[in-house]
């Protein structure tokens, strides 16, 4: 065989392999169906969530605001300038 033969050969396999996937691609929905058939199907569904967790903040920041909790104190020496 020479090279060109071989590369037609190589050619049309990666031709048939593309036509395969796009095969599968849209015929998806029924492989999808026949497996879950086949295999049983499952649930992808999350477990419940709680709604207190422990040591998490929430979104609202906890509901304090800043002007509750203080002034915002700076370490000393913070900002000054000597000359």
């Amino acid at each position: 065989m020479n090279g060109c033969l071989k590369g037609l050969f190589k050619l049309a396999g990666l031709a048939l392999l593309a036509l395969a996937l796009l095969a599968a691609w849209l015929y998806r929905e029924p492989i999808m169906r026949t497996a879950s058939r086949w295999l049983g199907p499952h649930s992808t569904a999350l477990p419940p969530v709680a709604d207190t967790a422990v040591g998490g903040a929430d979104a609202g920041g906890g509901g304090v605001r800043q002007d509750e909790t203080g002034p915002r104190w700076r370490s000393p020496g913070a900002g000054l300038r000597w000359c």
